[in-house]
């Protein structure tokens, strides 16, 4: 009844299988694309937002309680300051809690520039050759449980205005240093 010749029924059966299974396979590699560039996405994205490290064998972690406490420090007078002139006041930085701190000047802030007026914080007794900074390291380190000497210093340059002569002991004139404590091993 029916032959295998062009444009028969058998031969259309045939064709329309062998579409069939070309648009499945195209289908499913199509799929298979698609699944694969969304796994590698996945991936990046997964190794992008999390990190990881093997801690040494070596390490250690060390917690404390880190407190500063500050002694009232001398009262530094501003008033008949003259240029060339330094005032100095010590005071006592104590570590009251139970790991070891390096000190450092947080800041020293207040009227300080608009006065003519230079101020600083050095380690140790008050000295003339004492390095003073107003931000940074003091490059002392207080033991648990200790206490160390801390020199608060104020001076008016030669070189200061008539103006900050006249203001430097100005009633409110407030200078406020702080300063920072970081545990050490």
């Amino acid at each position: 009844m029916f032959s295998s010749t062009s444009g028969t029924p058998r031969h259309r059966a045939d064709e329309r299988a062998a579409r069939t299974t070309s648009r499945a396979l195209r289908a499913t590699l199509v799929g298979a694309a698609a699944l694969s560039l969304g796994l590698i996405g996945t991936g990046t994205s997964y190794a992008f937002l999390n990190a990881s490290a093997s801690a040494s064998t070596g390490g250690v972690l060390r917690a404390g309680t880190a407190t500063l406490a500050v002694s009232a420090a001398e009262t530094v007078s501003f008033d008949n300051l003259y240029p060339g002139e330094t005032r100095r006041a010590a005071f006592t930085v104590s570590n009251t809690g139970d790991v070891a701190l390096a000190l450092a000047v947080d800041s020293v802030s207040g009227a300080t520039a608009s006065n003519g007026l230079v101020a600083g914080v050095a380690a140790g007794a008050c000295s003339a050759t004492s390095a003073q900074t107003t931000t940074g390291p003091l490059g002392v380190t207080v033991p648990k449980a200790g206490s160390t000497l801390v020199c608060f210093t104020v001076s008016m340059p030669v070189s200061a205005p008539a103006t900050a002569i006249r203001t430097a002991g100005a009633p409110g004139t407030t200078l406020v240093v702080s300063i920072t404590g970081s545990q050490q091993s």
